[in-house]
């Protein structure tokens, strides 16, 4: 729905519950969902692609693909929410792939439009790192919002 209160009403009437979904209190069934945990990663790397576009934030100023440094300053922002939660995995990194396929996207969010970037990575470093911060999302905001990804290969 584009309806904003709409969407925030719902939100705040999800819960989980010892692992269980609620919405409004009725129980949530997902059948053929898979968790990252389940997903079969590669050994040293998973390649990802944006399922919603990346917010990044450098000094306070919105960058994206286009800009340079941009790759510098995502990677910094993964190992900060990654350090955040207690990883520090010296063999992570993220490569850009695809060049060709990665594009500026310009989205409406509270009532302005804000440059993000639509791209795919190779995300290089342990599995758990890896499944760590495809959950908690790529740049500025989660992995449900801005900065979700899927796995393709």
């Amino acid at each position: 729905s584009p309806d904003d209160n709409f969407i925030h009403n719902v939100w705040r009437k999800v819960h989980f519950n010892n692992g269980n979904f609620e919405i409004m209190g009725f129980p949530v069934v997902c059948e053929g969902l898979m968790a990252f945990q389940d997903f079969r990663c590669h050994h040293q790397y998973d390649k990802i692609k944006t399922e919603s576009p990346i917010l990044l934030k450098v000094n306070g100023n919105l960058i994206t693909v286009k800009d340079e440094g941009f790759m510098d300053a995502l990677e910094n922002n993964c190992k900060q929410k990654l350090l955040h939660q207690g990883i520090n995995d010296p063999s992570f990194k993220l490569e850009l792939i695809s060049p060709e396929l990665s594009k500026q996207k310009l989205v409406t969010y509270k009532e302005k439009k804000i440059a993000t970037s639509q791209i795919r990575l190779k995300v290089w470093g342990k599995k758990k790192t890896r499944k760590e911060l495809f959950e908690l999302g790529l740049g500025k905001s989660t992995g449900c919002g801005f900065g979700c990804v899927s796995i393709y290969e």
